[in-house]
């Protein structure tokens, strides 16, 4: 059995939501996964966009998760 990946792009600041990565990996932990990569806003900034030489921003208040299968 191989390792199942889980994208799940959270935004968390959308008008009457918001939560925290904590509350991000107790959800996921309770289905079976693990966060493997949580990005900011500015680690999205750095890591992707910059490196990829792009005249875009990164959205403020949008975060990027991948989290990977227990098993």
């Amino acid at each position: 059995m191989g390792i199942y990946l889980f994208e799940a792009r959270y935004d968390f600041c959308v008008r009457k939501y918001s939560t925290s990565a904590s509350k991000i990996e107790k959800l996921l932990e309770k289905h079976g996964f693990l966060i493997y990569e949580l990005l900011t806003p500015d680690d999205i900034q750095k890591d992707v966009i910059d490196k990829a030489g792009s005249d875009l921003k990164a959205f403020e208040h949008v975060n990027y998760c991948l989290a990977v299968r227990k098993g």
